[in-house]
């Protein structure tokens, strides 16, 4: 191959990237444009493309407010545990011998 062909497969490749960045951008812009203003997205196309594909694809979790709904409730029936008393920490010349270490005083 030559050094031309080798430029050109490269510059082929960037436009392709290029253009499929610019792509995704619009669509996520008109997503989140028309989330309360325009048409909502289908439930269907949230459900296989959101909750499926893209956040398999990215190793992301999705929350719907029900589901959150319902683990705030859970969370309220389970019994609060008392609060955890501090520990005594032991006078710092007690703490040296029991370390048996010799530290300088301040």
């Amino acid at each position: 191959m030559s050094a031309r062909a080798v430029a050109g497969l490269y510059y082929g490749v960037t436009i392709v990237i290029v253009s499929l960045a610019t792509a995704m951008t619009v669509l996520t812009l008109n997503i989140h444009h028309k989330g309360e203003h325009g048409v909502p997205v289908p439930r269907v196309v949230q459900r296989v493309c959101f909750d499926r594909l893209l956040a398999r694809l990215l190793c992301l979790r999705v929350y719907h407010a029900a589901d959150l709904q319902q683990q705030q409730q859970q969370q309220q029936q389970q019994p609060a545990l008392p609060p955890r008393l501090p520990r005594r920490r032991p006078p710092a010349a007690a703490a040296r011998q029991n370390a048996g270490l010799k530290l300088p005083k301040r």
